[in-house]
């Protein structure tokens, strides 16, 4: 049933292999069926997550997957057609502050992904999001339980519902 890819890497850059196919991974490798990958460090979004475990299956049109790391545990689910829409439930969702760059990237890996593909109406197309989590940290700063519900909207996201909860307090909008 297609191509998997399976291994384990000491460290693994997602960000400069974004900037190499011009957009996102998974949607840049036809006929990858699934992958199972453990890697000690991995670089994406700017940021670095660590002893990192991603099982997923897909086709053309969805994936599923599993994350586990010191930094998020959960479930991620991607369908590609459209905009797209990711849904995320997770028991832990702690972001890792942006990484900070010691060392030049050669000017070709250091060009940004592609924007998002401009959708029918010439803004950006990102995708609808749908996001859970009990354990919400940003860095060192504790949110609570956050619910994140989001659609596309003229090139950007409009927020449909964003709960933070925590035994200090509570942010909703």
């Amino acid at each position: 049933d297609g191509v998997w890819l399976e291994g384990k890497l000491a460290s693994l850059d997602l960000d400069r292999w974004r900037a190499l196919l011009g957009g996102p991974v998974i949607g840049q490798l036809p006929g990858l069926s699934g992958l199972a990958l453990r890697a000690d460090t991995l670089r994406c979004f700017a940021r670095d997550w660590h002893d990192v475990s991603v099982q997923g299956r897909g086709s053309p049109e969805r994936w599923a997957g599993i994350l586990d790391s010191r930094e998020v545990a959960g479930t991620l689910h991607w369908t590609l057609a459209g905009p797209g829409a990711v849904t995320g439930r997770f028991v832990r969702l702690q972001l890792p502050l942006p990484a900070q760059e010691l060392t030049p990237v050669p000017s070709v890996l250091a060009a940004p992904a592609a924007p998002p593909a401009p959708s029918a109406s010439g803004g950006a197309s990102y995708p609808a999001l749908d996001i859970t989590a009990e354990d919400f940290r940003v860095g060192e700063r504790d949110f609570g339980r956050l619910t994140l519900l989001a659609t596309p909207e003229n090139g950007d996201w409009r927020i449909r519902q964003f709960d933070a909860i925590s035994a200090e307090g509570s942010i909703s909008l």
